[in-house]
């Protein structure tokens, strides 16, 4: 009887009293967390520490937080890489997932900028914007340095770049082609830049009001420069022979 009264008491403590579909480490009365991790192989760009209350996700019941680099993140005032829970992670209003993305290594933390056209472009607010090679614009902000350049959300106009000697087209992996002033002028018709060869000259005057004229154009001048000088010729041959 006694026996008996013993294992009733022990099956009760252990399987009647008990939820069998809540774990035992989310009761209140049990001082221990739970033994799973947020993410698994965490290594760089994590903060994982059980020895460290800081690292425990209490939202996730798990140990291990991601860092996240400030960039990504939506407050002003973080300046450096800060660990997050998963839930604040996936909270649109605390990091900018619209431009980063948070899966991505970037150094020690994940947020790396997203990027397209093998990284020439960027996400700015949603959006795509160009990014420039180096020197091709002015007043950089250190905090728009990418890869493969800088980028700003201010237009490039032709004359902008051209007095600096650069084109607006694909180089590689960023956009602005730079051309030796002395080999080389550019003039803009509106934001249309046409590039001109100056053979040595030293005195061309960048007319942007002056009119383009196409390859077949400058063909058939000079095609007709060439039947004029023909023409010249076999005129001066028969005042010659008259002679």
């Amino acid at each position: 009887m006694t026996r008996t009264f013993l294992f009733s008491v022990v099956s009760l403590l252990l399987f009647g009293g008990a939820n069998a579909a809540t774990p035992w480490w989310k009761y209140d009365n049990i001082c221990y967390p739970s033994p799973a991790t947020c993410y698994s192989n965490m290594g760089i760009g994590y903060f994982y520490n059980t020895s460290d209350s800081g690292s425990w996700d209490a939202t996730s019941y798990c140990w291990g937080k991601k860092y996240v680099c400030p960039d990504a993140v939506k407050d002003p005032n973080i300046d450096e890489r800060v660990a997050l829970e998963r839930n604040d992670i996936a909270n649109t209003s605390v990091v900018n997932s619209q431009d980063f993305d948070l899966a991505k290594l970037n150094g020690d933390c994940f947020g790396a900028r997203k990027t397209k056209s093998n990284g020439a472009m960027v996400s700015v607010n949603g959006s795509y914007v160009k990014v420039w090679c180096n020197g091709a614009i002015e007043d950089v902000n250190e905090d728009n340095i990418v890869e493969n350049g800088v980028f700003t959300t201010t237009t490039q106009h032709c004359s902008d770049l051209a007095e600096r000697g650069y084109v607006d087209v694909l180089n590689g992996k960023c956009y602005g082609k730079r051309y030796n002033s002395s080999e080389y002028a550019i003039q803009c018709n509106s934001d249309n830049a046409t590039l001109i060869v100056l053979n040595g000259a030293t005195d061309w005057d960048d007319n942007s009001d002056s009119e383009y004229i196409t390859d077949t154009q400058a063909n058939n001048y000079f095609q007709t420069l060439v039947t004029a000088a023909q023409n010249a010729r076999a005129a001066n041959n028969i005042v010659l022979n008259n002679n």
